[in-house]
């Protein structure tokens, strides 16, 4: 890389300050710049990439080749290409800017860049821009986590089962009920956390939370606490570092682990009555290691059809199993690493030696076996139980889905549709008899906008012989509309004519009214419930659409609360977001209903007035809201005041498209706050600045 030795990054004057530039001087700032370890870009007066370092080239993935003649506005990610270029035509001007962006790698991986601007001068003229970028890509994704997490902290950890302590130098500061219960006191905050960790536990304590506090990763460790009680609990303890009131403090988030701990020590300390309960337990059981079986009982080596222990000690335990099940085996070995990890019982076929195969329930738990992982599982024989349920199936089936399918909402449907039959789980949910559905339609009950469709899919699944899934809504004996998911299965007779429908429905209102509220979400503020950016971009795109169609007028209004930051520095956060709600609200009621009120993100606002008069009537209302903002406000034990500042951007006098006037009402709010904020400016586009207008 070659950097002309007619470019002065410097500011305007510095030849003023007694600075020259001799050969060697640019032979040092050469060397600097080639060397450092920030990105390093020189810019034309268009935003051409003219010339990269090498950090530049590693940070965005580009050849130098790649990037001559790129346009590093472009570059910009598109949430913040506006904002850049704003930078960089200040950076022409000769007013150099530090700010923070988004960009693409070259792979389509987001890059949070600290970007610094300087202007470029050749004979006291701006020829270019001096572009410095600072990878900040690992902490904007901290700072990101660690705002979520504090938005949801206070939830999670009251409903999380885990115990949850954040101190600072040993003091408790907060607990969650998890923790309550698990030390079993009411009263902790103050305590000093370490008077509950057992001497064994100590010292790898302390000294885990220093390390962990040093380089601000998370440390888990398996630690021994003593209740006040002298009961011991087990725990697997993990730390992190987080800041509260602006100092640091300690996050550590415990699971309580002492029946694992106890089962573990129990199989280690205790093998003779380990040994003599396994021996004589009725169940087979059998421990095996990297395959091979270690140990088996009297009544597992009967299971498998061996006429001794040492029949069945050395071989791999996959001789035993039949092929359906050894890929099951085979993912349950991989998957678990852990001692102390109870497996969930699941249904094996196993080859006897004599070649019988028998179907048998297997459950077990992972345990230290000298020194190395293994394998403790119990069997049970389920052979005749199987055969009883394949009778059972062949049985009549409307007695066994009955039986199996007690909760679900069984019925048998003829091809116009009459139930045939109803099991009792429709009384306990929709309230209605039986014999009220039995020779009646469904579509009496189902919602008619589900009807058609419905009918549909069964016709097709009879035409396929398959069965079909489907959501409907059932109504109940009080008017209520329950939404089901149903599978229906066509049943034909031995000769293959259709029989009837037979339908398994379940209740499904809860997840529908969960889906319809991420639904929400994902368009509204969760703070507020009021629109989102997301939402806010669509809503202002059709405001535009029809005003251009019917040649109206609209404006936008961009708002923040003035010194927000110190009511969340001195008051809290809680209060802070007490706040922003109660803000929301009064700015909402000095809006029409027609009107779009939306939060971009901390108290930052903008109002959508999408049918208007005269520029007066907004003025007027931005007036309101100003005064509206100006009474008190109470929030708990804290009384005070805040004022706002407000921008307006007006269409099509000041932009006809969504970026034009959001950013001219941006630069109107930019303008209240520079005359003393609890103030609102107009943009005018006619001379091309903003004017006062309260």
């Amino acid at each position: 890389m070659k950097f002309n030795h007619h470019y002065r990054a410097f500011p305007k004057g510095d030849q003023s300050m007694g600075w020259s530039y001799s050969d060697s001087h640019l032979e040092i700032y050469k060397s600097i710049i080639e060397h450092n370890s920030d990105g390093i870009f020189v810019l034309a007066i268009d935003g051409t990439i003219m010339e990269v370092n090498q950090t530049a080239i590693y940070l965005f993935g580009y050849s130098q080749e790649e990037f001559q003649g790129r346009s590093f506005l472009q570059m910009a990610f598109h949430k913040t290409t506006e904002r850049v270029e704003e930078y960089f035509r200040k950076a022409l001007q000769g007013v150099p800017s530090e700010f923070q962006t988004d960009t693409l790698h070259k792979n389509g991986g987001i890059l949070h860049l600290q970007v610094k601007l300087v202007p470029l001068y050749v004979r006291e003229k701006v020829v270019g821009v001096f572009c410095v970028t600072k990878d900040i890509t690992e902490q904007k994704q901290l700072e990101k986590s660690l705002r979520e997490s504090e938005e949801r902290y206070r939830k999670l950890s009251e409903l999380s089962p885990r115990g949850i302590v954040v101190h600072r130098d040993g003091v408790i500061l907060y607990v969650n009920p998890a923790t309550v219960k698990m030390l079993k006191e009411d009263h902790l905050i103050g305590k000093d956390i370490f008077s509950y960790v057992h001497p064994d536990s100590l010292q790898i304590a302390k000294q885990r939370i220093a390390e962990m506090v040093k380089d601000k990763n998370p440390s888990f460790v398996e630690m021994k606490l003593q209740l006040s009680d002298g009961e011991l609990l087990y725990v697997d303890m993990g730390s992190t570092a987080i800041h509260i009131d602006g100092s640091p403090a300690i996050l550590m988030v415990f699971t309580d682990d002492t029946e694992k701990k106890m089962i573990e020590q129990a199989l280690m300390q205790s093998e003779k009555r380990y040994r003599r309960l396994v021996e004589n337990s009725p169940e087979p059981i059998v421990i095996y290691q990297n395959e091979s079986i270690q140990y088996a009982n009297p009544a597992c080596v009967e299971l498998f059809g061996e006429s001794s222990l040492e029949g069945l000690v050395g071989k791999s335990i996959f001789d035993y199993f039949h092929p359906d099940s050894v890929h099951l085996i085979e993912n349950r070995i991989h998957e678990v690493e852990q001692i102390g990890t109870k497996l969930d019982t699941v249904e094996e076929k196993l080859v006897r030696r004599d070649g019988t195969v028998i179907d048998v329930d297997v459950t077990g738990i992972t345990i230290r076996h000298e020194g190395k992982l293994a394998f403790l599982m119990m069997y049970h024989d389920i052979s005749r139980r199987k055969r009883a349920e394949q009778a059972l199936r062949e049985s009549e089936q409307k007695y066994r889905l009955i039986a199996e399918n007690m909760h679900d909402l069984i019925c048998l449907i003829d091809w116009d549709g009459r139930f045939i039959y109803a099991s009792p789980s429709h009384t306990t949910l929709l309230g209605f008899p039986t014999k009220a559905y039995e020779g009646n339609f469904a579509r009496d009950w189902m919602h008619k906008e589900d009807h058609p469709k419905i009918r549909s899919q069964l016709e097709n699944a009879v035409r396929t012989q398959e069965p079909c899934m489907f959501e409907f809504r059932f109504r109940d004996i009080k008017d209520n509309w329950i939404w089901l998911e149903g599978k229906a299965t066509p049943v034909f007779d031995h000769e293959g004519n259709f029989k009837h429908f037979l339908v398994v429905s379940r209740d499904i209102t809860e997840r529908k009214a969960y889906e319809e509220k991420l639904a929400h979400l994902a368009f509204h503020d969760a703070l507020t419930g009021l629109p989102n950016r997301r939402l806010f971009r669509d809503r202002f795109k059709q405001a535009i659409k029809e005003a251009e169609r019917y040649g109206r007028k609209m404006a936008v209004m961009y708002m923040d609360m003035d010194r927000f930051k110190s009511i969340n520095d001195t008051l809290g956060h809680d209060v802070g977001d007490k706040l922003l709600k109660k803000f929301a609200q009064r700015v909402k009621d000095c809006l029409r209903n027609s009107d779009i009120l939306a939060r971009l993100g901390g108290d930052e606002f903008t109002v959508l007035l999408p049918e208007i008069e005269q520029e007066d009537d907004v003025v007027r209302v931005a007036q309101r809201i100003l005064a509206s903002i100006q009474q008190p406000w109470e929030i708990g034990e804290h009384v005070f005041e805040t004022s706002s500042s407000i921008g307006i951007a007006f269409y099509p006098m000041d932009g006809t498209t969504r970026q034009e006037l959001l950013r001219h009402a941006d630069e109107a709010l930019y303008s209240a706050k520079e005359s003393g904020r609890n103030t609102v400016k107009t943009y005018s586009l006619s001379i091309g600045k903003t004017h006062d207008e309260v």
